[in-house]
């Protein structure tokens, strides 16, 4: 589990999405980012009640996210607010592909150390 202070609030994640022109992301997972004024990243995951209907779905893949940017939290470069977004899911996804997605989309925006 993320401490609190790598936690976002709701009105940083209605800042982000509003002062936001930084965006990367596949056919499932857009990544939000945004520099912040702290020496460490922040986190949200926002998973789509449209595209998984069931409650616990949708919790087993925030719990893995979660998971993932825990294990990534000293890696990625300090500073940045960063918001997961998953609008699809298939079945056959677990926490590997997440770890290999959300890995591969901070690398390819130099997000990672």
């Amino acid at each position: 589990m993320l401490p609190r202070t790598y936690r976002l609030k709701g009105a940083d994640i209605k800042r982000i999405f509003k002062n936001n022109k930084k965006a990367i992301g596949n056919k499932n997972i857009i990544i939000y980012f945004l520099k912040n004024e702290f020496n460490h990243p922040r986190f949200a995951v926002i998973v789509s009640s449209q595209a998984i209907k069931k409650a616990t779905k949708r919790n087993r893949i925030k719990r893995w996210i979660k998971a993932v940017l825990y294990q990534l939290k000293d890696r990625i470069s300090e500073g940045y607010d960063i918001i997961v977004f998953v609008k699809r899911y298939d079945s056959g996804e677990n926490y590997k592909y997440f770890y290999e997605t959300i890995s591969c989309l901070l690398a390819k925006e130099q997000l990672l150390k």
